[in-house]
């Protein structure tokens, strides 16, 4: 993780930016800084540092220039703000918005010539990202819930797709602090994302799973099937089905369907970004290892039954495999083959290594934001009513997985 990030330091430029080629455009500067950044800023909070502390962090002066660039590329559209530096703001935006979550840092503001940013707090800079990417879904058709390259009303892509619900999952995750005792920096944003746009994306979800096999198409449920797309898929139900009253009977066979297809296919060693596979033989494929994690780790789920692939059960240690930290899986083969500079290569990613390796770190920790999480609470009359019969304040805390909410009334 050390020697990655150091390599990632070297790379960037003057300006903040880190060029590189993905998606076959050499300018797709939005989307690779805003991937990098998110490393940036969740590995200070590992570190318990603040991120923009230049006397504590690493790495400050990096995640404070990156910021810089990346927010001043923004502009007003669609009622928010959307970036594109590079082209294909379905990819840039969604990563805009991934590492404006990783900050913790609601209350920073912007300074900067444009007046589109200038003297916003990053609540509001993430708040407008959100509102456009929530105008630039697609709002009728069977393509309905999804989102494309482009800004426009283009139908549905799972790639770009995964990648803005990326975005929003992570920008709701934010509003909730991290369990424990964070440091005074850490502050938690207040954004609001319309449960039309979740209910949309079931539609969309619905659409591009293959009622067959259970794998995500492209743009169509039979194209360009593989692990990549369907590791967003299952992060997309998660997150569609989140707010629900009762997600439980469409959510769990779109889960089912999935995991199926994953655990079918999980040794295809089919070499491009558009087959099956996230390996031949040592050559990975980080872009769908990434997007596996996010979707496995976004279900908690941990081994899959790969002698079994139509057990959707999963299956108690040592059953089965663990995708992550078993023999020759993610984390055996992410270890092996990274460079001796800190970097990993580029095999079959549209990004080169610089993609290739924020890819690789990520998914070496984990780091995918968490489901929002519905809890309904009682309590007996008696704890909240005092002798005078006046309400009684109290306060909860609720801990699911590593986030903390804290619920007053």
């Amino acid at each position: 993780i050390q020697a990655g990030l150091a390599w990632l330091a070297t790379q960037q430029t003057a300006s903040g930016t880190y060029k590189g080629n993905w998606g076959g455009s050499s300018g797709h500067r939005g989307g690779i800084t805003g991937l990098i950044l998110t490393k940036f800023a969740e590995r200070a909070h590992e570190l318990g540092q603040n991120p923009f502390d230049t006397t504590s962090y690493q790495y400050a002066q990096e995640t404070i220039d990156g910021f810089q660039w990346l927010i001043d590329q923004m502009y007003s559209s669609g009622g928010g703000l959307r970036i594109d530096a590079g082209n294909n703001p379905g990819y840039v935006t969604g990563l805009a918005m991934t590492a404006m979550a990783a900050t913790k840092a609601p209350d920073r503001v912007h300074t900067s010539t444009n007046a589109a940013v200038n003297g916003k707090t990053y609540d509001e800079i993430l708040q407008g990202l959100v509102v456009y990417s929530e105008s630039a879904q697609e709002t009728s058709g069977a393509e309905t819930g999804a989102w494309h390259y482009h800004g426009g009303h283009y139908g549905g892509d799972n790639s770009p797709c995964g990648y803005t619900v990326l975005g929003l999952r992570a920008a709701e995750a934010a509003n909730v602090l991290p369990a424990g005792t964070p440091g005074a920096w850490v502050k938690a944003f207040t954004i609001v994302i319309q449960q039309i746009t979740k209910t949309r994306l079931k539609t969309w979800v619905d659409f591009i799973q293959h009622d067959t096999n259970g794998g995500s198409g492209y743009e169509y449920s039979s194209q360009y099937q593989n692990l990549l797309k369907t590791g967003n898929l299952l992060f997309e139900a998660t997150f569609a089905a989140s707010g629900d009253a009762d997600p439980a009977a469409w959510y769990q066979s779109r889960v089912d369907n999935a995991i199926k297809y994953i655990q079918t296919n999980w040794n295809a060693t089919h070499s491009y970004w558009w087959r099956v596979g996230w390996r031949t033989n040592n050559s990975l494929n980080l872009q769908t290892m990434y997007n596996l994690m996010k979707g496995l780790a976004g279900i908690g789920r941990d081994r899959l039954d790969i002698a079994n692939p139509n057990n959707t059960v999963e299956p108690t240690d040592p059953a089965g495999i663990d995708w992550f930290g078993g023999d020759l899986q993610f984390a055996e083969r992410l270890v092996s083959t990274q460079q001796a500079g800190g970097n990993w290569s580029n095999y079959y990613d549209a990004g080169g290594d610089l993609t290739a390796t924020a890819w690789a770190l990520l998914t070496l920790e984990k780091l995918a934001p968490p489901p929002a999480t519905t809890v309904e609470i009682e309590l007996d009359g008696e704890f909240c009513v005092d002798l005078t019969g006046e309400g009684v304040p109290y306060s909860i805390d609720i801990t699911y997985a590593s986030q903390t909410a804290n619920v007053e009334g």
